[in-house]
């Protein structure tokens, strides 16, 4: 009987069962859980939620060996450790009412539960409190082995070692070591950029490859302006405009680049919303269109920019990873966003473009679709 026919014949009919945890854990693993660099976006977001200003990650093998975080956050008790490793366990939800109005980068609680599933799991944690006493866990393949008190500073500490063991199906499916690194390198940078207040520092095989020291700037332009010249480099800094714009209830600040500098493609394209890294082809269209004639065709101007907006108004719930948003009235943003561009390069006139250099570390690939929009009556002067 030839496989096709196999498959089709009428099998006994088998019971229904509940899945037990550790399995469902695994299932939702492979929607939040891709490769290293996906715990490492997850647990970092962690740490910006927590406050954390100052946060170290460590990588072994591309972070398939060993991922360690460690931060100095506002940490866990006892009980709330031990919860944080059940599935749909968050301190940032209380009700569906609350999915209108997510300040934090992560939400679910799915993260520490899918990614101990799938790895040897530690966590240990201490408040802030006076007295407080720290809490380790140990998890191995989805299994508590461990919940005892410990020793260590406020903060948390997660080591992820062995990532995948337990799953030979998308660990024979992982990409290089290299490629591994360099997405890791992506994600801290933009972490980075647009967390200016923050220091991160990455370490890979023991040496360090990325360091971001904290800025003590008020003025969140000018913070995020002295971290682009430590990440994208004095060439990169030196090419940008800086832009501070409010109007009809959005902020957009950041800088863009000089009409004289632009690439072939959207490399060095850095977009957040609310301080989380985005893909937006609706805005990076609206700040070319806020160019005008200023570019040649084919041409794509350089931004890294923050877009502040109402809570509501933004719908982050979208994508498994996060990596998408949704607008409420997206055609009122993208036209807020193009008279921002106007007004910061009403200065130039006639520009000659130019070719920056693509050798910018980069924090994601921008998608290559240009969703279209009515562009901004042009700016009176």
């Amino acid at each position: 009987m030839s496989a096709i026919k196999q498959a089709l014949k009428p099998t006994q009919h088998k019971p229904v069962k509940q899945l037990d945890e550790i399995t469902i854990n695994q299932i939702a693993a492979g929607e939040v859980i891709e490769n290293p660099a996906s715990v490492i976006k997850e647990l970092v977001e962690n740490t910006l939620d927590a406050a954390a200003t100052e946060i170290t990650i460590e990588i072994k093998a591309g972070g398939r060996q060993l991922i360690r975080i460690i931060d100095n956050g506002c940490g866990m008790n006892k009980d709330d450790a031990l919860l944080s490793i059940e599935r749909h366990a968050t301190s940032k939800l209380r009700t569906v009412e609350d999915l209108n109005n997510i300040f934090s980068l992560g939400f679910r609680g799915e993260a520490i539960p899918s990614i101990a599933s799938i790895s040897f799991f530690t966590l240990n944690t201490c408040t802030h409190e006076a007295g407080a006493e720290a809490t380790i866990i140990e998890v191995e393949g989805g299994k508590l082995t461990k919940h005892e008190p410990s020793v260590r500073a406020p903060g948390t500490s997660i080591e992820v070692r062995s990532l995948f063991y337990n799953v030979p199906a998308r660990k024979k499916f992982q990409r290089s070591v290299s490629a591994d690194v360099g997405e890791i390198n992506k994600i801290i940078t933009a972490q980075a950029l647009s967390h200016p207040k923050v220091r991160f520092e990455l370490i890979n095989q023991g040496k360090t490859t990325l360091k971001a020291d904290a800025s003590h700037d008020d003025n969140f332009c000018s913070a995020m302006g002295t971290r682009i010249r430590s990440l994208l480099g004095e060439a990169f800094y030196h090419s940008l405009t800086p832009i501070e714009h409010s109007e009809s209830g959005y902020t957009i600040t950041g800088y863009i680049g000089d009409p004289l500098y632009t690439r072939h493609n959207r490399t060095g394209q850095h977009l957040f919303v609310k301080q989380r890294p985005i893909f937006s082809s609706l805005i990076s269209s609206a700040v070319t269109s806020g160019y005008g004639t200023a570019l040649a065709s084919s041409r794509y101007p350089v931004f890294v920019l923050n877009i502040d907006l109402p809570s509501n108004e933004l719908d982050v719930n979208v994508h498994p990873r996060k990596r998408e948003v949704r607008f409420e009235n997206p055609q009122a943003l993208a036209s807020c966003v193009a008279h921002a561009v106007q007004k910061a390069m009403s200065k130039h006139q006639n520009p000659i473009s130019q070719t920056l250099p693509n050798t910018d570390p980069l924090p994601w690939e921008m998608p290559s679709i240009k969703p279209s929009f009515t562009p901004p009556p042009p700016l009176e002067h």
